[in-house]
């Protein structure tokens, strides 16, 4: 679901599940997404459930805020991530209106994850993915993840990742994004085996709690390029 050339804030499109989503059709070849929007909000209330076979859970682009409430539960079966974003759709094809319009400097992603995200029952699983596809123009600072629940994967999982697009000839070097990062301090991520708990690319990652990630056999608790790690 898309926004409107007029519209000011991404609260203006909206999608909020007290229910269940439950959206299976998805094939590796055509990934699909239990609720997409463009310059919106989504929002998984607690007790909400949305389920994917391949695909996201939750989608969003051009300056949208993902939402995973406590006690609220996104399961993605197959393959792909639980909660997934980028800047823009398509960079070669910017929209008129969201974060895509030029003078937008509204935060490009943001996400929230309170709930539970659950990837286990395949391979490569992801919890969150966040692609920062407009370095140059979109710095770190508009690029926000915070989770403040455990995430669970299975073998050769990544708990959470931001990439960034390479960056051109002076361009902005703040590109990537800023992930923060709650726990208890014990299995906060936990990954199956070769599994990584955060990768991140031209990124902040602070630990606003003591943070533990748990990984089983040749394991990767951090994988960073040019971050800048905050304890």
């Amino acid at each position: 679901m898309g926004s409107n050339k007029n519209a000011t804030s991404n609260a203006e499109t909206a999608y909020i599940n007290y229910g269940t989503v439950n959206n299976t059709g998805g094939t590796a070849a055509a990934n699909i997404a239990g609720m997409n929007v463009s310059y919106g909000t989504i929002t998984n209330k607690s007790g909400g459930n949305v389920t994917v076979n391949q695909g996201a859970g939750i989608y969003g682009t051009n300056g949208s805020k993902l939402v995973n409430e406590a006690g609220a539960t996104i399961t993605v079966t197959d393959s792909g991530a639980a909660i997934a974003t980028k800047v823009t759709a398509d960079t070669t094809r910017l929209l008129d209106y969201g974060t895509d319009k030029a003078g937008n400097t509204q935060a490009a992603i943001e996400i929230t994850n309170e709930g539970n995200l659950v990837t286990t029952g395949m391979i490569n699983p992801i919890g969150i993915l966040a692609q920062n596809n407009r370095a140059d123009e979109v710095d770190r600072s508009r690029v926000i993840i915070n989770n403040k629940n455990n995430i669970t994967l299975g073998d050769r999982g990544v708990g959470i990742i931001v990439t960034a697009s390479s960056k051109a000839a002076g361009g902005n070097p703040l590109h990537g994004g800023t992930i923060n990062l709650t726990g208890n301090g014990s299995s906060d991520i936990v990954t199956g085996a070769t599994g990584t708990g955060v990768y991140a690319q031209n990124s902040n990652v602070n630990l606003l709690t003591n943070y533990g990630i748990e990984t089983k056999r040749r394991r990767s608790r951090y994988l960073c390029k040019k971050e800048i790690l905050q304890l």
